[in-house]
């Protein structure tokens, strides 16, 4: 069978497309070069704890269409995600807020936002991004706020949850009756695969489609170290950031408090260690500098010009957030369709 659309990729914006694609009455299969669906946003549970194989990943959005729209996937536990910060061994209220101003000793003003920027962003944002903070994307920092009020809560928008059985649940209830083929790697036998379907649409990293011919786009990798430890609470809290540049790791996140857990008497806690990225591990987050947004421009326009569809968060080159994900497909397909 020829199938409508061949969509690579079983992440979140994948699945959107193909849901929509197929209520449209399009034949539609997806392919998935790992073993499991629900790209970076998979989960599973552990040992009665559910934990998030790629880090955490809290829906959050102030858009009443895509708030009503995941919630035909799933149903949702109210969660309005709260960090810490740990510098010099004290833990700090994040992000930066009253109490954190409290906390250094200062009014709001210059002074505190100097000392915020020097304890907590210039040692996190360095080791994760692998250079002086002065030449990361301002776009990147500008996603943390700093706040004048006593507001804690590391987002704001109207509406913030967590799927109750998990993402990739949802994912699946998304994919409910659409073909999917796992461990199937789109780059090996692209010909293969292009010649199953009258259109494709590519959620990749662009460069790779194309063997690097035209350069190199620069990403950031991450190691996630997943953990038991046999006691009720680890960190008494569901994400404590290390902002110190000595510090390996980034953040440590302990499941239950994010999926309210009772107590089991073990818990699961992830640590993340930011990694370069080498073209072998996994690219997690775009380097949208000036350099890298021409080179994916150029990578664009032959993808453009050979027909095929590109989105998501690596096929874009955006560091996006889910809602932002989702927007994006259905725009996409309303505009097919």
């Amino acid at each position: 069978m020829i199938y409508d659309y061949l969509i690579v990729g079983a992440g979140l914006f994948g699945a959107v497309c193909a849901r929509e694609l197929t209520d449209a009455g399009k034949r539609v299969l997806v392919i998935e070069r790992r073993g499991q669906i629900g790209g970076n946003c998979a989960d599973e549970v552990r040992d009665g704890i559910r934990i998030s194989l790629y880090g955490g990943h809290i829906f959050h959005t102030n858009s009443r269409r895509i708030w009503d729209y995941v919630n035909r996937f799933s149903e949702w536990q109210q969660y309005e995600h709260r960090v810490k910060a740990v510098y010099q061994g004290v833990v700090y209220s994040f992000p930066p807020n009253l109490m954190t101003c409290q906390q250094l000793g200062v009014e709001p003003g210059p002074e505190a936002d100097f000392i915020i920027k020097e304890r907590f962003f210039r040692g996190y944002t360095e080791k994760q991004w692998g250079r002086p903070l002065e030449n990361v994307p301002a776009s990147v920092i500008k996603r943390i706020p700093i706040r004048s009020t006593w507001d804690d809560r590391y987002f704001d928008d109207r509406f913030q949850g967590l799927p109750v059985d998990g993402y990739s649940a949802m994912i699946a209830r998304m994919l409910d009756g659409v073909d999917v083929e796992l461990c199937a790697d789109y780059l090996a036998d692209r010909e293969y695969y292009d010649s199953r379907a009258r259109r494709t649409i590519y959620t990749g990293p662009l460069d790779a489609l194309y063997g690097h011919d035209c350069g190199r786009l620069e990403y950031r990798s991450l190691i996630f170290q997943h953990t038991r430890h046999d006691t009720d609470s680890w960190q008494g809290c569901a994400t404590m950031n290390y902002t110190e540049k000595c510090v390996p790791f980034t953040r440590t996140t302990e499941w239950r408090y994010m999926w309210r857990t009772p107590k089991l008497g073990h818990t699961w806690v992830t640590h993340e260690y930011p990694a370069a990225y080498d073209g072998t591990n996994e690219p997690y987050y775009p380097v949208g500098d000036a350099r890298n947004n021409a080179l994916h421009r150029q990578y664009s326009e032959r993808a453009k010009r050979e027909g095929l569809i590109v989105g998501g968060r690596l096929g874009s080159y955006m560091y996006i957030n889910m809602d932002q994900a989702i927007a994006s497909a259905l725009a996409l397909v309303e505009k097919l369709v």
